[in-house]
């Protein structure tokens, strides 16, 4: 192959390695946004949650002549609660239960995250006080491990078969205008719209390079994709729908190249 094609391979590479790299950082990114939006969801949840108590033991609403606390049941029964958290004790990722007690009057809040480490990486808890109580889930670290294993999973498969499929795709372009251009008319005419019969890098990046690159990113952030509800947050694609990657390097080269994976 000429010196020219070498070039735009390394080209066409960098470019792969740069679109990867971006790629898992935008889901790690999502990731960490996704968990800090429930965390503060769920101390809002909390402080709904404490002012609905008050007004439930306050008003009496039960009428039993006892100033006690309610179920969660109960408090959505009176609407002093609505959202998902009434059909199945669930919001921002988090599971919640209410344990209330009429003797001596008491109640005790609890939320636990659906996937620790993903959905949520702490329980919290809170009692008539209205002191919110937050400790580390120890589950956060396995379940975030989970989630970043399957992430290097998807991306490795994904990216080694995207890249393997790019790499042929542009070696095709170099290896046919470099045995026959002249058998090639329409390849060099689309690398080539000047038509001075030069092949010219910056307008192949302009045309087909950049086809190829935005088709392997798209391919990318669909397999690195996450779930967009809580109970589900993992990735959408499967490893068994990625083609396997013909080049055993590239899924080395794959999984050191994602530094926020690990």
């Amino acid at each position: 192959m000429c010196q020219r094609g070498n070039a735009l391979i390394i080209v066409i590479a960098i470019l792969f390695l740069l679109a990867a790299v971006a790629v898992s950082f935008e889901r790690m990114v999502t990731l960490e946004l996704r968990t800090s939006q429930n965390h503060q969801g769920t101390l809002q949840w909390f402080a709904a949650l404490a002012a609905a108590q008050t007004a439930f033991r306050d008003g009496d609403l039960d009428e039993d002549g006892v100033d006690d606390y309610a179920t969660l049941g109960e408090l959505c029964l009176e609407g002093l609660i609505t959202g998902t958290l009434c059909p199945d004790a669930s919001a921002q990722g988090y599971s919640f239960e209410v344990d209330s007690n009429t003797l001596p009057s008491s109640y005790v809040l609890t939320a636990r995250p659906f996937f620790p480490g993903v959905t949520g990486n702490d329980r919290f808890s809170m009692d008539q006080s209205e002191v919110v109580l937050i400790q580390i889930d120890p589950n956060a670290a396995a379940g975030r491990a989970r989630l970043i294993a399957a992430l290097r999973e998807n991306f490795v498969a994904a990216w080694g078969d995207l890249v393997a499929s790019g790499l042929e795709q542009a070696l095709g372009f170099t290896n046919a205008i470099a045995e026959d251009p002249n058998s090639h008319a329409v390849i060099i005419g689309a690398l080539d719209p000047n038509r001075n019969g030069l092949l010219d890098e910056h307008e192949l990046l302009d045309s087909d390079l950049d086809t190829i690159v935005a088709a392997y990113r798209a391919r990318l952030v669909a397999a690195l994709k996450l779930g967009q509800s809580d109970k589900d947050p993992f990735p959408l694609v499967p490893i068994a729908e990625l083609a396997p990657n013909p080049f055993v390097f590239l899924d080395l080269l794959g999984a050191l190249l994602v530094p926020t994976l690990g």
